[in-house]
């Protein structure tokens, strides 16, 4: 935690060098693999600056951890489609089967929209993407869900940090703590409707075995 906060502090000293922009797109990267890494943190960071006009252009930073974090998704990608399914524990057996079955349908069907709520959530993008690759998700329906979910999601935390600053511009600190707590939310929130939604269609799926048992 504390090499994190470090990151963030030389973030925010590095101001409106180019180099903040280069920092932001090699975090995005890596928060693809390793979601502990506070990419989202710098880049509400960078953005509160460029508003305060302290920091890099906003386009010019929209567009690095943007590109940053499609390189990050497809890299989980990747390495998940490296990985033979026959050496992931939980899924020699029927029951893992089965499970790659349904994951393996709920791509086929909704797939993009899996890839682009992910994306939101830190540790659940991971798990999609690396899902997908070894799943044997078409690579290039792959790379434009994740080119979209990565340009929503870049937009979306420099919005959010831009209007924390026009709200609270005499506090940049309170402005940058208001936008990491607005985009952990909605994180959050997603999580909960794709958590709702799985549930609701497990329930549909139970209900249909007892209705075909019963029949």
């Amino acid at each position: 935690m504390e090499l994190f906060n470090h990151i963030e502090a030389f973030a925010a000293q590095l101001g409106d060098s180019p180099w903040l922009l280069v920092v932001v797109l090699v975090l995005a990267v890596v928060d693809g693999v390793f979601p502990p890494v506070p990419s989202e943190t710098v880049l509400i960071t960078a953005a509160v600056l460029s508003a305060a006009g302290t920091g890099p252009h906003l386009v010019l930073l929209v567009l690095a951890a943007a590109c940053g974090a499609l390189l990050g998704d497809l890299l989980a990608f990747t390495l998940g489609r490296r990985v033979p399914l026959h050496r992931i524990p939980g899924l020699r057996g029927a029951r893992g089967r089965r499970m790659l079955t349904r994951a393996g349908t709920a791509l086929d069907r909704r797939g993009a929209t899996l890839v682009i709520v992910g994306r939101f959530v830190p540790v659940g993008r991971v798990g999609v993407n690396v899902s997908a690759g070894v799943l044997g998700y078409s690579p290039a329906r792959f790379t434009l869900a994740a080119g979209v979910a990565a340009v929503l999601w870049s937009a979306y935390n420099a919005i959010i940090a831009v209007g924390a600053h026009w709200l609270l511009g005499s506090s940049p600190l309170l402005a940058i703590t208001v936008g990491m707590l607005s985009a952990l939310l909605l994180g959050l929130a997603l999580e909960a409707v794709m958590r709702r939604m799985e549930g609701r269609r497990a329930a549909e799926r139970s209900t249909v075995q007892v209705r075909c048992t019963s029949a």
